[in-house]
């Protein structure tokens, strides 16, 4: 085992050196957007409009990015969330300022009005910034601390996965066949809005079982030992058949946290490197989501290869993918102009139902399913059939209005706590907490387009299982090969004094 001491004083002074470089540009930006958020825009045109917001937002999100970048000199899951989430918030105005012309763009055909757009794309950015500020400000730990370099857990992490891996195999395989044949039968658009398709209660024990395999798949890539690639080969064909069926979220969240356990465990890269590795990545990834679009959507081998052909003539699959993701930002600006009338403040009414269902429906009544979300609330005011998705700004703003600020400043606050302990754990090589903070990176990456809610359930039925099977195997373990007491999976960081 190998003990590792940081000195206190020069820990400090680098903490205070970067906060004060994160934090000031935020400060000065938020600033700028409030000034800005008090101008009106009655007297300039839509073009005008379009064309300042998505300016602003590039010049903001270079402000987040670095501040965020600056905290601690790498990329970290914050700034891959911040980074990914422009093309879903400001795509189609990015689209719109360079002219690009889409039946799909809710904001080339008019859906939303000209404030709508300006004041919508200000609480972005506001709510971005917030986030961020208080993120970079989270208290660090500046305690000279001992800590012990041996890794703990990592083969019981291991050994789990494979376990609830395995059991989940047959449950998994069930559920992406069932998806697919209903993609190709009944529509992908069929199958995830229309009730009579879907499967609930002891009906969907497949549907929940196959839940635990993406955690269990990102779990086998975090513990994999140098050399071994049977477990990103397997994480990847999970990628492959999950969006044969025609949906695309899950393949997001996993490209996520691949790219934040590789970049913070296995790779040796430069900051310049990672960067442009991730950018390569996004434009592959963005293509690849074209193509599964036009592909749920097409009828036969015939139709899609003309929708392919046809879609290359006119753009190319990037700009598509980013008409299609922009969207996102079109909920935002229905929940702007619907509430508080005719769509009242949710309150926090759906926070709340989140709490709730981490128990079961019987006990809680289905007090969950009784909440509507922004999706279910919002979506008929901008189409006819199907959703519109939601993000974690849209719920906020549903909730409380502008003091959705407040909310933005608790997320940042908890993201920073969760990248600190990430980077204990790290250091330590303590595999219980790396796992838990990249479970949480896993789950909060969905958000850019979709309600917190679900963020308890899916933690407390999802990950702990896989956590309680990891921290038996590990006792077990421990107990045979009789370990030093100080091995242990909590406490592995104790403060000592200077």
């Amino acid at each position: 085992m190998q003990l590792v001491v940081i000195g206190m004083s020069n820990r400090i002074r680098f903490i205070l050196h970067a906060k004060a470089v994160s934090a000031v540009p935020l400060i000065a930006s938020l600033l700028v957007l409030t000034v800005v958020k008090a101008f009106d825009c009655e007297y300039i045109s839509r073009n005008e409009i379009i064309g300042l917001t998505t300016i602003l937002s590039i010049l903001v999100y270079a402000v987040l990015l670095f501040a965020v970048f600056c905290r601690s000199n790498k990329i970290d899951f914050v700034f891959l969330f911040v980074l990914l989430s422009w093309p879903f918030y400001f795509g189609q105005q990015f689209l719109a300022t360079i002219q690009v012309e889409s039946n799909r763009s809710m904001i080339n055909i008019g859906q939303l009005s000209d404030s709508t757009i300006f004041n919508a794309g200000l609480i972005t950015l506001i709510s971005l910034n917030v986030l961020c500020l208080a993120y970079v400000l989270y208290p660090a730990d500046t305690r000279r601390r001992q800590i012990a370099v041996q890794p703990t857990g990592k083969e019981s992490l291991k050994k789990a996965c494979v376990a609830v891996g395995v059991i989940a195999l047959i449950p998994t395989l069930l559920t992406l066949y069932r998806n697919y044949a209903l993609s190709v039968s009944a529509g992908y658009g069929a199958r995830i809005s229309e009730s009579s398709l879907q499967l609930s209660g002891i009906n969907n024990l497949a549907g929940i079982a196959a839940q635990f395999m993406p955690y269990a798949l990102i779990g086998l890539f975090l513990s994999r030992k140098e050399g071994e690639k049977w477990q990103a080969i397997a994480l990847f064909a999970y990628i492959a058949l999950y969006m044969m069926t025609g949906s695309r979220t899950q393949g997001f969240i996993l490209f996520i946290a691949v790219a934040v356990v590789w970049f913070s465990v296995f790779s040796k890269k430069s900051s310049m490197q990672q960067m442009t590795t991730i950018l390569i990545a996004s434009i592959a990834i963005a293509i690849l989501f074209s193509v599964i679009s036009l592909a749920r959507s097409s009828t036969s081998a015939a139709d899609f290869s003309h929708a392919v052909s046809s879609m290359m003539s006119q753009n190319n699959l990037v700009i598509d993918a980013v008409q299609e993701v922009g969207q996102t930002f079109v909920v935002l600006g229905a929940v702007y102009s619907h509430t508080p009338y005719p769509v009242p403040f949710g309150e926090g009414i759906t926070y709340l139902s989140g709490i709730s269902y981490i128990m079961p429906n019987v006990i809680t009544g289905d007090f969950y399913g009784s909440v509507d979300s922004v999706d279910q609330l919002f979506a008929p005011f901008l189409t006819n059939y199907g959703g519109v998705g939601s993000s974690f700004i849209s719920e906020a703003y549903y909730n409380f209005g502008h003091a959705s600020f407040i909310v933005m400043a608790v997320f940042g606050l908890t993201l920073g706590k969760i990248q600190q302990e990430y980077e204990k754990g790290l250091t330590s090589r303590n595999y219980f907490i790396i796992f838990i903070c990249v479970s949480c990176f896993m789950i909060f990456s969905f958000y850019i387009r979709s309600d917190v809610r679900t963020f308890f359930r899916n933690f407390v039925w999802n990950v702990m299982p896989i956590l309680a099977l990891q921290w038996v195997i590990w006792h077990q373990s421990r107990r045979k090969t009789r370990c030093r007491p100080a091995d242990k999976p909590a406490g592995m960081i104790r403060g000592i004094r200077a």
